[in-house]
């Protein structure tokens, strides 16, 4: 037989246990959804965490490539002025040799001789009829004055003036009037520019490339 206090023992028994499976219940879906709350963050931190890894991969890719972009730029630069202080260096010898060849040139008798004919037949056909003064070294030899005085008289029927210049080491100027055709070493070299890309590529065989 029952008693009051059983029946009241019961209820509070059964009313405790319905509080205890509410409160598992209740934690267990609180735990689900903290479960798939924290599976999507951690899904969404791995994606980000990927992107950033390729983003950040991109951007040391760019960045060795504008290292070694800017290395070779250096690089480059370098070797250009190193082959530009070489250039200089070999255009200088070269200059030198070239004037000396002229000037080997111009004292022997017979190519002296051909350099002023070359240069008296070319006048002949540039100069106008007026008369014509030469320049001629200082050390030019005596005999052969008259000689170009026969030759320029036989081509334009007047006889040259011929003055001696300290200045001319080899080689004739002609002018009449305000024309002059220049074939002194220093007239033959007066294009400096087109002459030193000509010994260039001479002496380094870079013909046709960037010099």
């Amino acid at each position: 037989m029952s008693t009051p206090d059983n029946d009241l023992g019961s209820k509070v028994k059964h009313l405790l246990d319905m509080v205890a499976q509410h409160r598992h219940e209740k934690c267990a879906a609180v735990l689900k959804t903290a479960k798939i709350e924290a599976k999507g963050l951690l899904k969404t931190a791995r994606r980000e965490a990927r992107v950033r890894l390729h983003n950040d991969n991109i951007e040391t890719r760019r960045m060795v490539e504008r290292t070694l972009a800017s290395f070779e730029a250096q690089q480059q630069t370098r070797q250009r002025k190193q082959r530009q202080v070489a250039d200089g260096a070999l255009l200088v010898a070269a200059r030198e040799a070239l004037q000396a060849a002229l000037l080997q040139r111009w004292q022997q008798p017979a190519s002296r001789q051909q350099w002023c004919e070359e240069l008296v037949n070319a006048a002949a056909i540039t100069l106008d009829g007026r008369v014509w003064t030469v320049e001629h070294p200082a050390d030019w030899p005596m005999s052969e004055h008259d000689a170009l005085r026969e030759h320029i008289h036989s081509l334009c029927g007047k006889t040259p003036r011929l003055e001696a210049n300290a200045d001319i080491s080899a080689g004739l100027r002609i002018c009449a009037a305000a024309t002059c055709m220049d074939a002194t070493i220093d007239g033959l070299l007066q294009d400096g520019e087109r002459i030193d890309a000509e010994l260039l590529a001479l002496c380094t065989g870079r013909v046709g490339r960037e010099t």
